[in-house]
């Protein structure tokens, strides 16, 4: 019985059933979580008319970043079981681009934006046990089953492709300078904010803590050309202050202000195609510097 807001008790009774009983419980009182209580009654039933491929469920679920919550893939996919396993025990940094090369599979999370990381599975974990996973499992599995062979190898072959395919078509999005330009993949939490949404996507900023913006975090194209490591804290890495001048990114390219009088000295537009650089515009702002 559920004794006031304590859960323990219930939970208990429901880890009864299963373990010693083999009984995924039918009722809805607050124990366990509902949602992995119905995933484990749909897994009991398919495995009794699927016995040849329950080894296969059984290594998925014990992967440390399901925890034995298998719906980012879903029983249906079955066919991807071993794969996904595989995929994970690839360089994350590889799995995170080649993933983006298939698609935005990134989550919201409050002002926040998830992704992966190259080092952290807070990141993955966050990304495969959130309720709003469709669009990542749409892409995760797409990506599996674009891939006879699932190694590095194969990873950056899927990256190269896209990053040439990027640049033969002159259009670069996020995901290309995501991809290009590891300064956008720190390794850590896999959390980014864009100050405007991404309908301006280049206003993007680099968090390196888990929750709240800090004096480290960074607008990505300016730490890009930032040589002198000029990035300032007290502006969350928005501006590159360089004597009596400050270089800011938005969403239309670069502007170059005077410290003095804060107006603006020098302007680099990015011509752009419905939204999208048509050329790189690290590469212009190296250049112009």
């Amino acid at each position: 019985t559920r004794i006031g807001s304590n859960r323990i008790p219930e939970a208990l009774r429901q880890v009864e059933s299963i373990i010693i009983k083999g009984l995924v419980p039918n009722d809805d009182n607050l124990g366990l979580n509902t949602r992995q209580l119905k995933e484990e009654k749909a897994k009991l039933e398919w495995t009794e008319n699927h016995k040849e491929l329950e080894n296969s469920l059984f290594k998925l679920e014990d992967s440390d970043l399901l925890f034995g919550r298998i719906s980012i893939l879903g029983l249906d996919n079955y066919h991807l079981f071993e794969k996904f396993n595989q995929l994970f025990s690839c360089n994350w940094d590889k799995v995170d681009c080649a993933m983006l090369t298939i698609g935005d599979y990134s989550q919201p999370d409050g002002f926040r934006t998830q992704l992966g990381s190259s080092s952290n599975p807070t990141a993955w974990i966050n990304l495969f046990h959130k309720n709003n996973y469709e669009n990542t499992k749409q892409v995760l599995c797409n990506l599996l089953s674009s891939m006879n062979r699932v190694d590095n190898e194969e990873l950056d072959k899927i990256i190269e492709s896209f990053i040439k395919n990027c640049e033969e078509k002159h259009l670069y999005d996020w995901r290309y300078y995501y991809i290009k330009y590891d300064v956008f993949r720190p390794g850590r939490f896999g959390k980014y904010w864009w100050e405007t949404g991404k309908d301006n996507q280049y206003m993007i900023r680099v968090m390196v803590t888990e929750r709240n913006l800090s004096e480290y975090a960074y607008q990505p194209f300016l730490k890009a050309i930032d040589k002198n490591e000029q990035l300032s804290k007290d502006d969350l890495g928005s501006k590159i202050i360089d004597g009596n001048r400050y270089i800011i990114c938005d969403n239309a390219g670069y502007k170059i202000y005077s410290t003095d009088t804060n107006t603006i000295i020098k302007q680099i537009d990015i011509p752009q195609e419905n939204g999208i650089d048509k050329e790189d515009r690290i590469i212009k702002m190296k250049s112009f510097l």
